[in-house]
């Protein structure tokens, strides 16, 4: 029974997630996140952005954005903007892979649309000129199994970046992964100068509350990726933002990591037969994750020592 009751709580959150991206039609969702494109011998890489009726992509570095829209029951209609007045526009199969014929031609964007990461995109063309024929290579199809509502799972320790002012903002990475947008809960202030309280950051890779390093605790997130990101990147392999609508737990655990350090005071009462309201300020101002050793973290307020798996979640 308990096996039949995982499996069933396993699809169900695998359910949750795939819902991620209803946002996008059906056919869209099988679009690769990341699309590779060689226009005048220049190969060009779009990541995934944002959509609704269009998937719109963004390239890491240059002035060019790209939109994918369902044709026909086969095909899909590519355009590609490229420094806000060239418009090149094909038709191709989902699978297919190679040189295609194109055409670009003169445009004015016209307005344009902003995305929840400040990001922004246009949809209104109008021709400023006569259509002329190209030759674009698709180096990968537009459909594929890393679809924008494949569900990633990336587990390692995050490392903080705070916002420099100019190219990026605050970044927590695992794998290559931002996972800044998660919950945290009141253990981070997002803003330029994000703060983490100090159990928080002792969690992490270095501990930006102490000139010292943190225990590099494993968390694990779930749930999908995209690129609607201000931040400069090298490329699309470099970074993702996590889907705000993802989870990311301690450990290997399915625990959110508020609600563990949570836990932490009230396992610290239990231990000292105390209702948990009445140290919670003293155990966030004097507990401390003190090691890490064989994925067992150790949590000490003064006399008392919690130990947490952080596979299973289970205290030792």
């Amino acid at each position: 029974m308990k096996t039949i009751i995982a499996l069933l709580l396993a699809l169900s959150s695998l359910s949750a997630f795939a819902q991620l991206s209803t946002s996008l039609t059906k056919e869209l969702q099988g679009l690769n996140r990341a699309q590779r494109i060689v226009i005048e011998n220049e190969q060009h890489d779009f990541g995934f952005m944002t959509g609704y009726q269009t998937a719109q992509f963004k390239s890491a570095y240059d002035d060019i954005e790209m939109s994918i829209a369902k044709e026909t029951a086969t095909t899909f209609k590519v355009r590609i903007l490229i420094e806000h007045d060239q418009l090149i526009t094909f038709v191709v199969g989902g699978y297919t892979t190679g040189k295609v014929q194109a055409e670009t031609a003169k445009v004015n964007a016209g307005q344009s649309i902003e995305t929840r990461g400040n990001n922004s995109y246009h949809y209104d063309f109008k021709p400023m000129g006569a259509a002329e024929k190209i030759t674009v290579e698709l180096k990968s199809p537009l459909l594929g199994k890393a679809n924008l509502v494949e569900v990633v799972t990336r587990t390692g320790s995050m490392d903080f970046n705070p916002c420099d002012g100019c190219e990026h903002g605050d970044q927590l990475v695992l794998n290559n992964v931002n996972v800044i947008a998660m919950d945290l809960g009141n253990y981070y202030e997002g803003d330029c100068e994000g703060k983490f309280h100090r159990l928080m950051a002792q969690l992490l890779v270095y501990n930006p509350t102490e000139e010292k390093d943190g225990l590099s605790v494993p968390f694990t997130y779930r749930g999908n990726l995209n690129f609607d990101m201000t931040d400069l990147v090298e490329d699309v392999d470099s970074m993702w933002n996590a889907d705000d609508h993802g989870k990311l737990t301690i450990g290997t655990t399915n625990i959110p990591v508020p609600r563990f350090i949570d836990s932490m005071v009230y396992k610290v009462a239990e231990k000292l037969k105390v209702e948990a309201h009445k140290i919670w300020d003293d155990v966030m101002e004097k507990g401390e994750f003190t090691t890490l050793s064989k994925n067992v973290l150790a949590f000490k307020y003064k006399n008392v020592e919690v130990k947490t798996d952080l596979k299973t979640g289970n205290s030792l």
